[in-house]
């Protein structure tokens, strides 16, 4: 009993500090993307979080929540529409 309670401990205790790279890391490491560059991507990498959130790094307006929602609804959407016709957007891109 008390060596489940250990390994319990242990696995919480690895799980509240966390596993990867924290959020303000990952921000870093990434290179910003300009709206042309994004649209040139490749369909593969294009609607990848990752790419989302590089074109937020290179775009300071779509850091605003607000101003992201209406770039997803009239850009994103739209394009996404294209590159993949007849997949469902994924609901925090949608309207």
């Amino acid at each position: 009993m008390r060596l489940s309670a250990t390994i319990l401990f242990v696995v919480v205790c690895l799980c509240a500090a966390g596993c990867g790279r924290k959020t303000a890391d990952f921000a870093v490491s990434l290179n910003p993307l300009s709206v042309n560059e994004w649209k040139a991507m490749p369909v593969e990498q294009k609607y990848e979080i990752e790419s989302f959130e590089r074109l937020k790094l290179g775009n300071p307006r779509l850091q605003r929540q607000q101003e992201w929602d209406q770039f997803s609804r009239t850009v994103i959407v739209p394009s996404r529409q294209r590159d993949l016709p007849g997949k469902k957007s994924h609901p925090s891109l949608s309207e």
